[in-house]
């Protein structure tokens, strides 16, 4: 029933366009509740993804005009393209960015993919517009005459310059939630310099100050792999660096001494506990990984307690 009215009340805010509902095959496997907008003047047709959060927030009309807005904004700051660019090995270049997914739950959807560990890989992308994007497959790489190895010196190039890496403490990361949480209180959206000071040192009293972020701009775990990111971090730290896969869109980093206080396998089962009571119930297309990570001049998985006192 949302679904049906959510789609008439899309198409009544889009005419001149064709919207299609379609049930879609995302990361891990998951399917999602998609609204495709389809226009004969365009190749290209952004999919809007209605999700539970947004089924129990919003009236089916709300949404609609959600996605009716989201859909001007892209078109006017969006790149249309041919299909036909789509084959061309140089356009591609110039647009071909990845994530880091899991290996195990994507393995049918067949991506072009270069393995990290036993656990994640990398998956490429082509960027046709702001938040649309094509997954590449193997089929595409065959048709490119080009190995992802060699696509990914570009994907490399091309994520480092349009969706810069993120790394700050995670009190600083609540304390820039709460802070914004708190301007719909305050004149112009801006918060007191005092309150600010106060909710910092409260942030600051109830946290601890041993875990970082480390995310993109657009909110994407790939700066895993962005070159000398993880040396950099190692050289601030002073030692080894321990990567906890939040999820799809941001890792959790920490000194590895940090990491040996706590315990590795209490760390281990952390991350198995939020994954599963959390990311996996909220929306499983986030789950990354339950394995933890560490780098000390090269990237490995920890596979027990020992490794990381060798």
């Amino acid at each position: 029933m949302y679904i049906d009215e959510a789609l008439g009340e899309i198409q009544k805010n889009l005419p001149g366009y064709e919207v299609e509902y379609q049930k879609i095959k995302k990361n891990n496997s998951v399917m999602k509740d998609g609204f495709i907008v389809r226009s004969k003047d365009s190749s290209i047709s952004p999919v809007f993804y209605l999700s539970e959060d947004e089924q129990e927030r919003m009236t089916p009309k709300e949404f609609a005009d959600e996605v009716a807005k989201r859909f001007f904004k892209e078109m006017e700051t969006g790149i249309d393209f041919n299909i036909s660019d789509f084959s061309d090995l140089n356009w591609v270049r110039n647009r071909i960015m990845f994530d880091i997914v899991n290996r195990e739950r994507n393995k049918e959807l067949n991506f072009a993919n270069i393995p990290i560990t036993n656990d994640v890989m990398i998956a490429f992308k082509v960027s046709v517009m702001p938040h649309a994007h094509i997954r590449v497959k193997q089929e595409h790489l065959d048709m490119w005459g080009i190995t992802a190895e060699e696509l990914f010196e570009d994907a490399k190039r091309n994520c480092m310059i349009m969706d810069k890496a993120i790394f700050k403490s995670l009190q600083d990361v609540i304390f820039d939630m709460i802070i914004e949480e708190k301007k719909e209180l305050y004149p112009d959206n801006i918060v007191p310099p005092s309150v600010a000071e106060q909710i910092k040192e409260q942030v600051q009293r109830n946290m601890d100050n041993a875990v970082y972020v480390l995310t993109t701009q657009q909110q994407s775990s790939a700066a895993l792999m962005y070159p000398d990111l993880l040396k950099d971090i190692m050289d601030s730290f002073g030692e080894p660096v321990v990567i906890l896969p939040s999820s799809i869109h941001e890792l959790l980093c920490m000194r590895l001494s940090s990491a040996l206080e706590m315990g590795i396998e209490n760390v281990r089962q952390m991350v198995a506990e939020v994954n599963r009571d959390v990311v996996l119930q909220d929306n499983a297309a986030d789950y990354l990984s339950d394995e933890i990570l560490l780098y000390d001049g090269e990237l490995k998985q920890i596979e027990d307690h020992n490794q990381v006192l060798e």
